[in-house]
């Protein structure tokens, strides 16, 4: 099976420059086995900024613009959907007991021998950077949320509508746990990235005001009363996924699925 990864990117064409690009590019990434999506009047822009990677004009929003990944590519396809905006993702040593930094193709290997193994389709990493990692070292199959900054997933049409604007990684980490049982997170790698604090990306939208995320967080809260719970950080509300009352999913999936080699999207 072939993997391509796929970036969203939105009025931060030299932060993508700077960050994941630099980033992949060390490790030797083809630019064949990168596309980046944008917005029509952006087009140009990257594309003269990026004349060997396939620009592709989707749609505004970031909710939308995943659900336009998602179409664009076949059914089955392994995505790796990446944020414009990483630094680098580290890995934890076992042999050093400290963090590393990671190969991205490790990362996506791991993440595909998972797939290829278990009855789940998604993967995610921990959720932040090396400074303040404090969490499970190994690999979990609960419910945990997979931020789309970082997730490797096996395309599900279906599953990737996206409903919501602002809690939209926590909407679909409900969707791919409630149909296979469990979602796939590496927490011995840890994303490193900057959500708030950069220019364009996704906080330019219109709609991921305090008070829209407010309103959707306790729409998200009534609609996965069991799964869902909230917290308040510096008066801003987060989601925090977590099966309250340990009820078992319905899973209607395959299992296990014939093993497959990994080779390079050309």
């Amino acid at each position: 099976m072939d993997f391509i990864i796929a970036i969203p990117s939105f009025q931060r064409s030299t932060v993508l420059l700077n960050r994941t690009y630099k980033y992949l590019k060390k490790y030797g990434i083809e630019d064949s086995e990168i596309n980046i999506f944008v917005v029509a009047e952006e087009y140009d822009i990257y594309k003269t900024i990026y004349p060997t990677l396939k620009v592709v004009i989707g749609e505004r929003g970031i909710d939308k613009q995943r659900d336009f990944i998602s179409k664009y590519y076949k059914e089955g396809q392994f995505i790796v959907s990446l944020d414009d905006d990483i630094t680098n993702i580290w890995k934890y040593s076992e042999t050093t007991d400290d963090m590393e930094e990671a190969n991205p193709i490790d990362l996506i290997l791991d993440a595909y021998e998972q797939l290829q193994t278990t009855k789940y389709q998604v993967v995610g990493i921990y959720p932040t950077s090396k400074g303040v990692y404090t969490g499970n070292r190994g690999i979990t199959y609960d419910l945990k949320n997979i931020v789309g900054g970082c997730r490797l997933f096996l395309n599900n049409k279906r599953l990737e509508r996206r409903t919501y604007t602002v809690c939209e990684d926590c909407e679909i980490t409900m969707k791919y746990y409630l149909k296979y049982g469990g979602v796939i997170r590496l927490n011995n790698y840890l994303l490193n990235c900057n959500y708030n604090t950069l220019q364009g990306g996704i906080n330019s939208a219109h709609n991921r005001t305090p008070n829209n995320k407010w309103s959707q967080v306790h729409k998200f809260i009534a609609e996965y009363p069991d799964y869902a719970v909230l917290r308040v950080v510096n008066h801003y509300p987060e989601l925090i996924l977590h099966n309250i009352n340990n009820i078992k999913p319905r899973i209607n999936a395959k299992y296990p699925k014939k093993k497959k080699s990994l080779k390079k999207s050309v």
